[in-house]
């Protein structure tokens, strides 16, 4: 069990997406061991974690901030048009939107 106070003094340094991050619920595995294919190299594996990570992180942002690119890259801490070029390659924006 959680010490809930301990937590929340652990956790008030955090701000915006690190802490909404950091308090989410965690599996205790961060992937099942049939999720890797034996033919692929490690780095071909990490990058399909990251893309994944990635895509989730910009549709939940976007989600957050109801398509506004501005709102949701101050909020990252990132730069608007970096947000918008990752969500364009995730088909997230653009002539290519999934959504």
């Amino acid at each position: 069990m959680i010490n809930e106070p301990l937590f929340a003094e652990s956790t008030r340094h955090l701000e915006g997406p690190a802490r909404a991050l950091h308090l989410a619920p965690v599996a205790t595995s961060p992937a099942p061991q049939d999720a890797f294919d034996p033919a692929k190299s490690y780095r071909e594996i990490r990058a399909g974690f990251e893309a994944d990570f990635e895509r989730a992180y910009v549709k939940w942002l976007l989600d957050r901030h109801d398509g506004n690119i501005s709102a949701a890259a101050r909020e990252a801490r990132m730069d608007r048009k970096y947000l918008y070029d990752l969500a364009r390659k995730h088909g997230l924006r653009g002539p290519r939107s999934a959504d």
